[in-house]
């Protein structure tokens, strides 16, 4: 079986090598462990949907490579999309070194951005994603969808994994500690909450159906 995910930080981290006092699986590792399988894709930190859609996804497309189980986490709207500087948000500006890339973000969030208008087009790429895109994946290919936090589209094609991920990050957390400086792979702090995840979608991946659509 070959496991992609596209999305942001809370979909990052396989084995996370490089972290400190970390004596727990990520929900990605259980996954790949459970079904043996290969990982062929995951999440950019900090980046928007259309990271996920242009530059995480469409490779596989092009290729017509489409991994055996496509993973979705959809994060929020306050997000720019970038080709090389991936992480750019309302949260990661202020700490980034800066240059011009960050400037006219930073000029962008403080006079430009209009979350109404930000939610609209996130909605109407989602659908546009899901009736043009997702409608010419093999039927084969199991297409699962997570939210990083608020849920904002209801899918035609796949199948929905709830609560959104960033309710079971901040259980017995602080919200800065999960935004800025999280110690935590994929924001999920323990094996409870990972093994939550990888149950999740262990139960999604198992009872998969075809969308009706």
């Amino acid at each position: 079986m070959k496991i992609g995910f596209f999305g942001d930080s809370f979909c990052q981290y396989d084995v996370p090598e490089d972290w400190q006092n970390v004596d727990y699986e990520t929900y990605i590792t259980k996954l790949k462990k459970h079904y043996n399988a290969e990982i062929v894709n995951l999440g950019q930190s900090g980046s928007s949907i259309y990271d996920l859609i242009l530059l995480q996804i469409k490779p596989f497309i092009d290729t017509n490579y489409y991994p055996d189980v496509c993973i979705f986490v959809w994060t929020d709207i306050a997000r720019l999309f970038h080709r090389n500087h991936r992480n750019l948000n309302i949260h990661t500006i202020d700490h980034e070194k800066e240059n011009f890339t960050i400037r006219a973000a930073k000029q962008y969030f403080a006079y430009l951005y209009d979350a109404n208008l930000q939610k609209f087009q996130y909605k109407a790429a989602l659908q546009y994603f899901d009736l043009n895109v997702l409608s010419t994946f093999p039927k084969t290919t199991k297409i699962l969808h997570l939210w990083s936090f608020e849920k904002l589209y209801d899918w035609k094609h796949g199948i929905e994994v709830m609560p959104e991920l960033v309710s079971l990050a901040l259980e017995d957390r602080d919200f800065f500690e999960v935004t800025k400086y999280d110690p935590a792979p994929n924001h999920l702090d323990g094996d409870k909450k990972n093994t939550l995840v990888f149950n999740w979608i262990k139960e999604a991946i198992d009872t998969y159906t075809s969308s009706p659509y």
